[in-house]
């Protein structure tokens, strides 16, 4: 069971790359060689590793659905397009509304309206044969127990609609590490603040595709919580059992990594800082058991803080490479710095 699980996690992390391939793919189209560098910035993002590198299906759907972005906003074939958004769906049926992009792009390309025909189509039959699928093998057409028939048990109760919002955004941000440690509130907007400030858009289709993608999923995950929300109210239950995942989030990273590619190298900076933060202050002592909730601080909720690259890593994991943890997070972060300068270099040659 043990080597299954690794086996599995392995494919996940082969798929976690080919998001990161696709993403700079699709960066490099539109903005160049600094939007193929900041997409690598995606394994910077410590919520996108909790989604993908886990024994689970969603690696794989989000690859697919990278991969079928590229596709649409490159127009390399209707039936290799239609065929990726479909498999992407049938993977994971929270991709669907990350397909709209497609239409997008259709719509900006001034795609055919067979073109368009095949991609709909294609998107419709596998959403539908996976929904006939779950229907046959779980409680409802979504797979999702959120959506079963509400079991009345207990008198309703006032929604935690603070508690609720509040998960959704800590999740959001990280979804935490061993025994629940999560970054406190300030901690949270120190991180996420200056990134909203560095983000930035402009009118083109790649900045469309990416709202509407939005705003799509948005939609979607609304749905979802509205769903355990009447969940709760019948079991007679405050705060929802879902509806608050806030890493599916990351399922839309291939697009809206690049608002950062204006200010990519500050960016960079930043994410890196936060990456080490988070992995090498927090995560990795908490794996080596040297932290607790007495060591409660002001950005972690479990602490002391600890020096980065300090942790004794050895017996947290398995492996030829368990031993070396610190040693490959600092050839990664070497490699994103050489990535950059190699991209300031390609740049100006552009330019000129």
């Amino acid at each position: 069971a043990v080597a299954e699980l690794r086996r599995l996690r392995l494919f996940s992390a082969f798929f976690a790359l080919i998001v990161i391939l696709a993403a700079a793919s699709l960066g490099h189209q539109y903005f160049g060689p600094r939007g193929a560098a900041v997409a690598v910035l995606i394994a910077s993002l410590p919520t996108w590793i909790t989604l993908v590198i886990r024994a689970s299906n969603d690696a794989m759907a989000c690859a697919l659905a990278a991969c079928a972005i590229v596709v649409s906003a490159t127009r390399k074939g209707t039936l290799l397009e239609a065929l990726l958004w479909a498999l992407a769906i049938a993977t994971k049926l929270y991709v669907w509304p990350i397909a709209i992009v497609a239409l997008v792009f259709l719509r900006v390309q001034r795609g055919s309206w067979l073109r368009i025909a095949i991609v709909v189509a294609a998107c419709a039959i596998s959403a539908l044969l996976t929904m006939h699928y779950l229907s046959t093998h779980t409680h409802n057409a979504f797979g999702d127990f959120g959506f079963d028939a509400p079991a009345h048990s207990g008198a309703p109760q006032p929604i935690a609609w603070g508690q609720m919002a509040k998960i959704t955004l800590a999740s959001l941000v990280w979804t935490s590490g061993q025994h629940a440690d999560a970054l406190r509130p300030l901690a949270m907007l120190l991180y996420v603040v200056p990134l909203i400030a560095l983000a930035r858009g402009r009118r083109s289709p790649y900045f469309a595709a990416a709202a509407f993608a939005l705003a799509a999923f948005a939609l979607a995950q609304a749905v979802n919580a509205a769903a355990f929300i009447r969940q709760a109210r019948a079991a007679g239950l405050a705060l929802p059992l879902g509806g608050k995942e806030g890493w599916y989030w990351y399922a839309l990273a291939p697009l809206l990594i690049c608002l950062f590619a204006k200010h990519a190298r500050l960016a960079a900076v930043w994410l890196i800082a936060w990456d080490v933060v988070v992995t090498e202050v927090a995560l990795f002592h908490d794996y080596a058991g040297v932290t607790s909730p007495a060591g409660r601080n002001a950005l972690f909720t479990w602490g002391p803080l600890h020096a980065p690259f300090t942790a004794h890593l050895g017996s947290i994991g398995v492996g030829p490479f368990a031993a070396h943890l610190a040693a490959l997070r600092l050839v990664h972060i070497a490699a994103v710095g050489v990535l950059f300068a190699l991209e300031s270099t390609l740049h100006d040659r552009h330019a000129l």
